[in-house]
């Protein structure tokens, strides 16, 4: 019988066999403090794990060295019991549960009284193989840890092969919009850093099963259309690594020129104040208040779940920034009317009609509020705050606002019938797919 690899854990051994039909009978010699127990026997054809207390030798096909006699006192081996072949679906939350069949090349073997807990009773059918109910009342659904540590298999992979196969997954997968080249090599090999814990690999490094386990699940969700930064957790905008969490904008490179802009004009003002509008996790806020240390930032949302996730940005980064709940200005301190040096706004620009158009990925992962205002023509949100942002801005105060290139000719429409003067509209040529409008207060 090949031994691929064993790993201990408590009182649970996870072992890997080469593809066997016969599994011998396993004898463990016990140490001290184990409990001695009698032995027991895992039958391949059924798999079905059992125990006698009186006649204790195993069936002849699976009897290994000398057979006892029934008068013979019990041998001093750990009893065990398959309680599962481990699924290989390297996204299952949990093993599945198999006592019927061949047996597989991943077994998890539990041993002591645990094992005859699980132990299957011979005359049951085979066509209902079953726990019995002693394991059943004792069972419960593994702790995240115990679920990552399923046995994955010992032969490390190299990185290179991972990441082709990964992009062959991305790039067939509906769910994601594949709308920039090598969008899919960038982000399997910025998911394989995650997993390996290091950017600082090539195509020869030697990725272990447990990564390889960890990058292939984050593929699997990938391809179903959850944007990196939920995957991770995180995501670095301007350098900052800020928290991602569902229910919150996620935020993209293709924001960071809407913060460079803004970083430009707060620089030329000696004691400069910036409010960002629809902030969601702080992103635009926090990269000034980093950028440029003596600004006062503030930033609104009308999302108590995207402040929560703001502040915890700011904590996290230990930069002063101050976040409010608040419908566009609203919640904003009185005292800033009129003193503020610049507005940055990044709106739910999509036309309602426009909504079940929008790829996968962004339709189904992002908050409905921060794609859509709900009019005809998505530009609601952008028509109240050109209204109401002179009303806070300093005489010559910028407003900045970040639309697709689709929505730059009406938003600068709106922008000079509102009164803004020098409007145009800006582009990052790094990312062509968002337009920055800017113009400033009369």
């Amino acid at each position: 019988m090949r031994l691929l690899g064993v790993r201990g854990r408590r009182n649970r051994l996870d072992i890997a066999l080469a593809q066997q039909q016969v599994l011998a009978p396993i004898e463990l010699d016990l140490q001290t403090g184990l409990r001695q127990v009698e032995d027991a026997v895992a039958g391949t054809n059924g798999a079905d794990v059992r125990t006698d207390q009186r006649d204790l030798a195993p069936d002849a096909t699976l009897r290994r060295g000398r057979r006892r006699g029934r008068d013979e006192q019990p041998s001093s081996c750990l009893a065990f019991a398959v309680l599962g072949v481990l699924d290989d679906d390297p996204v299952a939350g949990e093993p599945d549960l198999f006592l019927g069949g061949p047996l597989s090349s991943r077994l998890r073997l539990v041993f002591g009284r645990r094992a005859h807990q699980a132990i299957v009773a011979r005359d049951e059918p085979r066509s209902r193989p079953r726990i019995s109910q002693t394991a059943s009342r004792g069972a419960r659904r593994p702790r995240r840890a115990e679920r990552a540590d399923r046995l994955v298999g010992c032969t490390p992979v190299n990185a290179g092969d991972l990441v082709d196969e990964a992009v062959k997954t991305l790039k067939a997968s509906p769910a994601i919009d594949h709308w920039q080249r090598d969008r899919e090599l960038i982000e399997a090999e910025d998911l394989l850093g995650h997993a390996i814990g290091t950017e600082d690999f090539d195509s020869e490094t030697e990725v272990s099963p447990g990564a390889r386990r960890r990058f292939e699940r984050m593929i699997e969700r990938r391809a179903k259309g959850e944007p990196v930064q939920l995957i991770k957790g995180y995501a670095i905008f301007r350098g900052l690594e800020v928290l991602a969490r569902p229910g919150v904008f996620v935020p993209r490179d293709s924001t960071e020129f809407l913060a460079e802009q803004a970083v430009r004009r707060v620089r030329r003002r000696r004691q400069p104040v910036l409010v960002d509008v629809a902030t969601g996790g702080g992103g635009i806020a926090l990269a000034v208040a980093n950028e440029v240390r003596r600004a006062r930032v503030y930033g609104t949302d009308i999302s108590p779940e995207a402040i929560r996730v703001a502040r915890a940005n700011a904590r996290k980064l230990r930069l002063p920034a101050t976040f409010v709940v608040g419908d566009l200005f609203g919640g904003l301190p009185k005292h800033l009317r009129g003193g503020v040096d610049v507005v940055t706004l990044h709106p739910p620009y999509v036309a309602r009609s426009e909504l079940r158009e929008l790829p996968e990925e962004i339709r189904r992962w992002e908050p409905a509020h921060t794609l859509t205002d709900r009019s005809p023509d998505g530009l609601r949100i952008v028509e109240r705050s050109t209204t109401e942002a002179p009303a806070w801005l300093r005489p010559g105060g910028w407003l900045l606002i970040e639309v697709s290139p689709d929505r730059a000719r009406a938003v600068r429409s709106v922008m000079q019938r509102t009164g803004f003067r020098d409007v145009r509209s800006t582009m990052d040529r790094g990312f062509k797919v968002t337009r920055v409008l800017v113009g400033r207060s009369p």
